[in-house]
């Protein structure tokens, strides 16, 4: 669901900024109407984990401005940026696809800006089954590697290996105690082609 004035408030945003080539609104959960899923994304390249900000507060304000990603549930594109970078990514298929967008666009020149009075409200991991499902679990986990590897160069691959290598560690002693066999080998499953394959 968008507010009546979304479309607008992006087109003026991402006018707004010289470099700019995508823009994004606050995401709202659906569930919770004034409580924020997303003000716009940050990388840590270090350790390859991405955030978005305000998740899950209710007052916490933003400035607009450039962000390393903005959440693809809702974002406008322009069409110089499709015509030079070209379209998603459709390898990722469901998670992790707009924020190689943006990183792709990023090193095109084109920046990713947050435009805090754009509004939508967003029913998370609908399409996967749910947070966390087996589903969501197989491309969440396959795909921040694939990121990974793409992006984090030298030493930050390196590091960035370790911590997902952690992370993955913790996701399966967690799904293993709560017994949820299919989530854990949807895990391992996603672990093996994030490795193996390259496309």
């Amino acid at each position: 669901m968008v507010d009546p004035s979304l479309l607008s408030e992006l087109v003026n945003g991402v006018n707004h900024h010289e470099k700019a080539g995508i823009a994004g609104p606050t995401l709202y959960y659906y569930t919770d109407p004034t409580r924020i899923q997303a003000a716009g994304g940050v990388i840590n390249w270090w350790t390859g984990k991405t955030r978005e900000r305000g998740r899950g507060c209710v007052d916490e304000k933003y400035d607009e401005g450039e962000v390393d990603y903005i959440s693809g549930c809702a974002f406008l594109i322009k069409r110089e940026v499709l015509e030079t970078v070209g379209v998603l990514d459709p390898m990722y298929f469901a998670y992790f696809e707009e924020t190689d967008f943006c990183a792709r666009c990023s090193r095109k020149g084109f920046t990713s800006v947050y435009i805090p009075q754009g509004k939508a409200w967003h029913k998370i991991a609908r399409s996967t089954g749910g947070e966390f499902s087996p589903h969501m679990a197989y491309y969440f986990v396959r795909n921040r590697y694939i990121f990974i590897r793409k992006y984090c160069e030298g030493l930050k691959r390196i590091t960035a290996s370790l911590f997902y290598a952690g992370w993955v560690k913790r996701k399966l002693i967690v799904y293993t105690l709560k017994g949820k066999a299919p989530v854990v080998k949807s895990i391992l499953h996603g672990i093996k082609d994030a490795v193996f394959k390259t496309s």
